[in-house]
């Protein structure tokens, strides 16, 4: 396996990144004009679409296929897991969930619409590369199709709080 190497600077940068994605999200969902909101839930989704992942792309492109793929938890992601959470909660492709070996138990009381359980696994030997990152991406997708930013902007808290 090809290592990832992850330098201070693109730490920074990732910061940066997710800093302005997560201000815009928290903007829009604090103001009550309904245009605004619309628009600033947009600006938010594309920065986390584009901007934050084609950088985690950049920095991982030569190591593996995609940045999801990584094992949460593992050795190779560890440096840029959290704005790989970041990134999953606000966007995310299809998935299909029932090829997955691994099942997280969620708890809808968590206050996090029951991502807390996906936030807190950790892939292991038994688990599909990234099975931990794309189950995470399909349970935000759920909520996001909900309309529940609400419960995805108490779960970027959580991690960024990490």
């Amino acid at each position: 396996m090809a290592q990832i190497r992850i330098n201070a600077k693109d730490i920074k940068i990732l910061e940066i990144k997710a800093d302005l994605a997560y201000n815009t999200l928290r903007s829009a969902l604090d103001t009550q004009d309904q245009i605004q909101q619309t628009a600033l839930l947009s600006s938010a989704e594309s920065l986390y679409k584009y901007d934050l992942e084609n950088y985690l792309n950049k920095l991982t492109c030569s190591a593996t296929y995609s940045f999801r793929r990584l094992n949460k938890g593992g050795k190779r992601a560890k440096k840029i897991e959290p704005f790989i959470l970041q990134q999953i909660l606000m966007y995310g492709y299809p998935t299909k969930t029932d090829s997955y070996h691994m099942e997280i138990i969620e708890n809808p009381d968590d206050g996090m619409g029951g991502l807390k359980a996906f936030l807190d696994a950790e892939d292991d030997r038994t688990t599909v590369e990234g099975e931990v990152f794309r189950l995470t991406q399909h349970k935000a997708a759920e909520l996001r199709q909900d309309g529940k930013y609400d419960l995805i902007l108490k779960a970027l808290n959580y991690v960024r709080e990490k």
